[in-house]
């Protein structure tokens, strides 16, 4: 009898190591799939701060690029406004040294007419005192 009790109880305490053991057993398990949910909600986290990192300098890219395009855009039609007004200043140049030519070119003629009359008037007036001097001549000889 105390044999048998013995060996029931060897039996009762390797069923207790066993129950024990596999206790343990699960409670690692647990544990480890635990630790594995947890590293893969912080790998899910890294990716998603990756992303949105990634979409946020895309986004800021695109806005360099933008703000670069419309700066580019101002600079081109600045330089347009400035070759127009060139062009414009430009043929008011022109104009006014036309008008500044024709300006001279009239006082030349008008000068030139002024001599040929003074000269005319000259010879007209000379040859009406050789009148009047052979005209008193001509009374002094009668």
């Amino acid at each position: 009898a105390a044999e048998a009790e013995r060996k029931r109880l060897e039996k009762a305490a390797a069923d207790e190591a066993k129950a024990i053991e596999a206790e343990r057993k699960r409670v690692e398990k647990a544990e480890e799939d635990a630790r594995l949910r947890v590293l893969k909600v912080a790998e899910e986290e890294r990716a998603r701060a990756r992303k949105a990192a990634a979409d946020a300098a895309a986004a800021v890219e695109a806005e360099r690029k933008k703000v670069q395009r419309e700066a580019e855009e101002e600079r081109s039609q600045v330089r347009k406004a400035a070759a127009e007004a060139a062009a414009v200043i430009e043929a008011e140049r022109k104009q006014l040294a036309k008008a500044e030519e024709e300006v001279r070119s009239q006082a030349l003629r008008a000068e030139a007419e002024t001599a040929a009359a003074i000269e005319a008037e000259r010879k007209r007036v000379e040859k009406v005192a050789e009148e009047e001097r052979l005209s008193v001549m001509k009374a002094k000889a009668e």
